[in-house]
């Protein structure tokens, strides 16, 4: 059984598996390592897991959104290989949006450098605004922005 559920970032061992995760997930110009992973989460953060819920429980993915001053930021998220294709990024966009709508946001920004992201993206009213050359190191980043009407 799969569960999506928001934690306490500050958790026993919580970091510690999304570094693992974005080990197995990203390339090193890209993944978190303890320092950026610890700038990032602060009082702005909110941190989605998905867990596995199975004889042990184990976080198989997470999403990092970021809420300031009414705008909202979709900062990283990662789905390791076998729960992948099983509509969990979608469901995790999903999420994304609620949150950014019980914030008051008037502004949804990501930067995405998977290309399935993207397509979710631009499936759901966002369009491209630029991309940000070696933005994560040596690999570039599309920065997307929510479309207001």
């Amino acid at each position: 059984m799969i569960k999506v559920c928001e934690v306490d970032y500050n958790k026993k061992g919580v970091r510690e598996q999304i570094l693992r995760i974005d080990k197995r997930c990203y390339k090193r110009d890209v993944r978190f390592n303890e320092e950026t992973l610890n700038n990032f989460l602060n009082e702005h953060a909110k941190l989605y897991i998905i867990k596995s819920i199975g004889m042990y429980e184990t976080i198989a993915g997470y999403m990092m959104l970021y809420i300031e001053d009414k705008e909202c930021y979709l900062t990283s998220i990662a789905i390791l290989r076998a729960h992948r294709d099983k509509g969990l990024g979608r469901e995790m966009f999903d999420r994304f949006q609620i949150e950014a709508k019980r914030a008051h946001c008037k502004k949804l920004s990501l930067h995405a450098v998977n290309p399935a992201m993207i397509h979710i993206a631009l499936k759901n009213g966002f369009r491209k605004v630029r991309t940000n050359p070696n933005y994560y190191g040596k690999v570039n980043a599309t920065l997307m922005e929510k479309v207001t009407r």
